[in-house]
């Protein structure tokens, strides 16, 4: 029962995580409105969406806050700490005047908020680490193939409360309190996150190691340095499940008409792929396996994303396909490359940057698509990565080898 409310408290954070994710991203057009002011429309996106990325620049830093915490007093006082400064600062977002109350402070709060946000959601990545440790070895992967899960279905949740906002309510209601209620609802959700935190008991593993030793204050740098072969590792399987996921949905070009129909269906094709696969490695667990399904992800990228050019929805289908195999067998083992002492701040901090790097990947690929004039170049991109993986695999065989007791 204990081990249902970590995970059930773990993956409420993940669905409420992606469901902000995706509020902010569209209500960023209204909220350009509500609060900047300038003459040019795209200069006030630009402020918005760069108040946007604040929460993501931040993050690493607040990981290495709430994962040293982790390491030192325990996962589960660093995720209650991380979900008191997510409650404050949604709290904020919720009571925040806008400019035509208090003038220019107002959008210098809503910055504070993002970055208040930005650190408090980046500790939430120690949830992942508390609920490895507490499952069984063969059922790690299930639980990651759970928490990508929760975030589609953040996602999910995000659109359909939008849509509901901008179906019942006039855009001059949107600007003047509709944006309010996205995050009220967030909020609502949230709610029940420090009732089952208050009951969930520590990582099993966890204890075993406070047991045999206590917990010391180390080196940050100390610790990257001497596991930096594991961070390096750890670094381009994340940086490629990121990029992965990301290219994929910025690349979909899905027809407006049948939009949230074929949104619902990749979104059940990835989740059921991703816990089919999870579900297959658990009982298998071989590194022949996770080597096999980077062959395959090289071998596929290019030609699903030369059919997602011409707007083939099977093509769309592969690339869920691609993404859900890949999270599902691959991306798990970077849980314990790190010895329990550190492994909740090396985790979070390389889980962090790696995301930045996977967020900028659209970007890069638009350039690269203008340098090449090949209208698949994320195909190539991916590639990268792959081969990035497959030499860190190969070269970090003593991080692969790590035994965990169940």
């Amino acid at each position: 029962m204990l081990r249902n409310r970590v995970t059930i408290s773990v993956l409420l954070c993940a669905i409420i995580e992606s469901y902000d994710f995706i509020v902010y991203a569209q209500l960023s057009t209204i909220l350009a409105q509500v609060f900047f002011y300038t003459h040019s429309y795209y200069l006030n996106l630009l402020a918005v969406l760069g108040t946007f990325a604040i929460s993501f620049v931040v993050r690493p830093f607040g990981a290495l806050l709430f994962g040293y915490i982790g390491d030192l007093k325990g996962r589960k006082v660093a995720l209650m700490l991380s979900m008191r400064l997510f409650l404050f600062s949604m709290i904020c977002m919720i009571l925040l005047p806008t400019p035509k109350n208090i003038g220019i402070i107002s959008p210098v709060i809503l910055v504070i908020i993002r970055l208040l946000q930005g650190l408090a959601m980046s500790g939430e990545v120690g949830g992942l680490v508390l609920i490895a440790e507490n499952v069984k070895r063969d059922k790690v992967s299930i639980a990651a193939a759970l928490h990508g899960i929760a975030i589609v279905c953040g996602g999910v949740l995000a659109y359909f409360v939008i849509s509901l906002c901008k179906n019942f309510l006039t855009e001059y209601e949107m600007l003047s309190y509709g944006w309010r209620i996205p995050f009220f609802v967030a909020f609502l959700i949230s709610l029940l996150i420090p009732y089952l935190r208050k009951l969930m008991r520590e990582s099993y593993q966890y204890l075993e190691y406070t047991k045999a030793e206590k917990p010391e204050s180390f080196s940050i740098i100390e610790t990257f340095i001497s596991h930096k072969r594991s961070c390096l590792l750890a670094y381009s399987i994340i940086s490629l499940a990121s990029a992965l996921f990301y290219l994929v949905f910025v690349y979909i070009d899905i027809p407006r008409n049948v939009s949230t129909m074929y949104y619902i269906i990749l979104m059940g094709i990835f989740m059921i792929g991703n816990y089919c696969a999870a579900y297959f490695i658990g009982t298998k667990n071989s590194r022949s396996l996770q080597l096999l399904t980077l062959l395959i992800v090289m071998v596929f990228v290019y030609p699903t994303f030369y059919l997602m050019s011409y707007n083939f929805f099977f093509a769309c289908i592969a690339a869920m396909l691609l993404n859900a195999v890949y999270f599902g067998i691959v991306f798990p083992i970077v849980i314990f490359i790190f010895p329990v002492n550190v492994r909740q701040t090396c985790f979070s901090v390389v889980y962090n940057i790696s995301h930045i790097s996977g967020g900028i990947a659209p970007a890069i690929c638009l350039w690269l698509s203008n340098v090449i004039k090949v209208q698949a170049a994320p195909a190539f991109y991916i590639m990268f990565w792959v081969v990035v993986v497959f030499i860190c695999m190969f070269a970090c065989k003593e991080s692969l080898n790590v035994q965990v007791k169940d």
